[in-house]
């Protein structure tokens, strides 16, 4: 199962983003910080083989390792446009906007993996050429990077002018990755001191990968929640989950005979779920002033939660007055 979503995924959010960059083409627009980390985050997936064995796209590159340096630069410049997508998101566009100081950190971890002896491919790259200095230097100045940013992601938030209660999803995300970050430096201190079979080392070594990648879902998390609420609100989603409530409790006010499926249904698909919701309150309210109708304790109680949900003059705006003339008189 595992393995079906580690290939299942990567292609799911190619086609994603393949169709958002046609949109970004038809439109002539340039692409947000958020899709240029999701392009780049995608190309290093290519990386790790789950579309392409690495030791087969190493052998492109000549077959000296050369995927690892390719792999955590792309992953470097994802991060650092996830990092400049969550300062839009937190209102702070101009917050450490220029590139250089992570160009320059790639610049060294270029020159230190190209100054150091490398053999065949291999996955375990780290642990077994960690003893190289060029290797430890390259491999520590690139987890500095990524410390770097992450520590960056959590002082954002912190200092956000309008902080808002979901925002801790991207605190989380930079606790998590600057905790994968310590660990791996933590074990490449030890490796080369005790050995990558030492009792120290292999408990350190598990911990690298489900902290980073926690901490990453963790940040796009984050980054999800602000259109989904756009899109709720445009659709009226939390109306429409109530009318499809007011559904299925006053169906037998109205006499519908339909399931209880079929009700939330037809109420979540409302063409104006407003006006519904509105016919309901006045339904209730009627109900609870003839003698001969007992409201139900669902029906009463969905009549308060929607006397405290959307007050009178909430719900008056979008109803015209024809619709309840008897109201609109002052």
């Amino acid at each position: 199962m595992i393995q079906l979503a580690w290939t299942v995924f990567p292609i799911l959010l190619g086609l994603v983003l393949l169709l958002r960059i046609g949109a970004l083409v038809q439109e002539r627009r340039m692409p947000s910080p958020a899709l240029v980390s999701a392009l780049l985050g995608f190309a290093a997936l290519f990386t790790v083989g789950f579309a392409v064995p690495e030791s087969v796209v190493d052998s492109w590159l000549g077959g000296t390792n050369l995927l690892h340096l390719v792999r955590n630069l792309l992953f470097l410049s994802s991060m650092w446009f996830l990092r400049r997508a969550i300062c839009l998101v937190l209102d702070r566009p101009s917050g450490r906007s220029d590139p250089v100081p992570l160009l320059l950190q790639m610049l060294a971890m270029a020159v230190f993996f190209a100054a150091s002896p490398r053999g065949a491919t291999t996955r375990w790259f780290i642990p077994e050429y960690v003893h190289e200095p060029g290797i430890w230097a390259y491999a520590n100045v690139y987890m500095a990077a990524v410390l770097w940013l992450a520590v960056d992601i959590i002082r954002l938030v912190r200092r956000a002018s309008r902080p808002a209660r979901w925002f801790w999803w991207f605190s989380a995300g930079g606790v998590l990755i600057s905790a994968a970050s310590v660990v791996e430096l933590v074990y490449m201190s030890v490796v080369p001191r005790l050995g990558r079979d030492s009792s120290l080392a292999q408990s350190l070594y598990p911990w690298f990968t489900p902290l980073l990648y926690s901490g990453i879902a963790a940040i796009v998390l984050g980054l999800c929640i602000p259109p989904v609420i756009t899109l709720a609100r445009r659709t009226e989603l939390p109306l429409r989950l109530v009318n499809a409530r007011a559904s299925v409790a006053c169906a037998p006010l109205t006499g519908c005979r339909h399931s209880t499926a079929r009700a939330l249904v037809s109420g979540f698909l409302a063409a104006d779920p407003r006006g519904e919701v509105y016919d309901t309150m006045i339904q209730l309210r009627d109900g609870t002033m003839i003698p001969e109708v007992s409201l139900t304790a669902p029906q009463l109680a969905l009549l308060a939660d929607l006397e405290q949900r959307f007050p009178y003059d909430q719900m008056a705006i979008a109803i015209p007055n024809e619709v309840r003339p008897d109201e609109a008189r002052p």
